[in-house]
């Protein structure tokens, strides 16, 4: 291929930032162009990623002459519109996922693409990997026997949800639509089918949910907050109270944050059960606690790096064989004189 695809990315997101700084490193791909509805934004995006043109809106770059392709990194609402805009600009297009929000809606993308001669693609990168093409080959050789289950799980982080896009139901967001959709398409590829049926238990997270509507309505609640005055004994008595019978509290944060008295109390009823890493009083643990069937004790696994977790089994080894040879510890863990 002599001539670089130019590209022209609608939308100045993260994952636009992402494709761009793939394109920049491609040898059969070049940037030609960006746009956002506003200019200012698509300005700093084509100074930090080296894009020639900047456009403060969709349509004037899709009238560019030099922009072959288009990536399309919109939000979900607006793939549709501005896939088939692109299309009928006499644009190829690569539609970011989830491709459209109906079946209707993909196939009338599709149409316009074949009536106008251009390619038109979902952005499921993990297609075209040669892993990939391997695994699917491998799968369908029949040298793992039949397929008769396929367990997906596509899960990471996000510290901010409250105002993101991915969330927003306004704009078609949800998990089903960001990451689900891998799942789903991965599924199917894999089976080489088209599911006959489907069933879905699902939680809709409200915008704004309070602790005590989350302590109501969670089977797991994981504490992940530093002590201050605002969080100490945060998880009092009382909120304890709102945890659904047979819930589970983890604690890798710290012992005051909950209020320890109401939490043994409520371990021992046997009513929810709990993973404790840390304790209000350590290195002290419970006494009540122990040998209770619906608590795992821990103390400080969870916060431990794996070098902390192997310095630490060094350290035991040491004093374990010093005790045998009946040699001083060399290490006391707790600080205290060793006798």
């Amino acid at each position: 291929m002599s001539e670089r695809l130019a590209w022209g990315i609608l939308g100045t997101g993260n994952i636009a930032r992402q494709f761009a700084t793939g394109v920049n490193a491609a040898r059969r791909s070049r940037l030609a162009a960006v746009a956002s509805r506003k200019q200012e934004s698509a300005q700093a995006f084509a100074g930090s990623q080296n894009v020639p043109a900047a456009y403060g809106s969709y349509d004037a770059m899709l009238a560019d002459p030099a922009v072959t392709a288009v990536y399309n990194s919109l939000p979900n609402s607006l793939h549709h519109e501005w896939t088939i805009k692109a299309l009928r600009a006499g644009k190829h297009v690569l539609c970011e996922k989830p491709f459209a929000l109906s079946l209707a809606q993909a196939q009338e993308m599709f149409d316009v693409a074949r009536r106008q001669g251009r390619v038109l693609m979902e952005a499921f990168m993990y297609r075209t990997h040669p892993l990939t093409h391997r695994i699917i080959e491998t799968v369908r050789s029949g040298a793992i026997g039949d397929v008769r289950l396929i367990r997906a799980s596509f899960c990471f982080k996000v510290s901010k949800w409250q105002g993101n896009i991915r969330f927003n139901p306004a704009l078609h967001g949800g998990v089903i639509m960001d990451v689900g959709c891998y799942c789903v398409n991965f599924a199917r590829l894999f089976a080489g089918a088209d599911p006959t049926g489907v069933h879905v238990v699902h939680h809709r997270q409200s915008d704004g949910l309070t602790l005590e509507e989350l302590l109501r309505t969670a089977d797991v609640v994981s504490l992940h907050v530093p002590l201050t005055p605002e969080t100490h004994g945060l998880i009092s008595r009382e909120r304890l109270s709102l945890l659904q019978d047979g819930a589970t509290l983890i604690n890798t944060a710290r012992g005051a944050i909950v209020d320890e008295d109401a939490l043994v109390d409520e371990l021992v009823s046997g009513r929810i059960s709990a993973g404790l890493d840390v304790f209000a009083d350590e290195p002290n643990v419970p006494e009540r606690l122990l040998g209770l069937a619906n608590v795992v004790l821990t103390p400080h696994v969870a916060s431990a790096t794996v070098e902390t977790r192997a310095a630490m089994t060094r350290v035991l080894v040491e004093n374990v064989l010093a005790f045998i040879r009946g040699e001083p510890l060399p290490k006391d863990i707790r600080g205290d004189p060793v006798e």
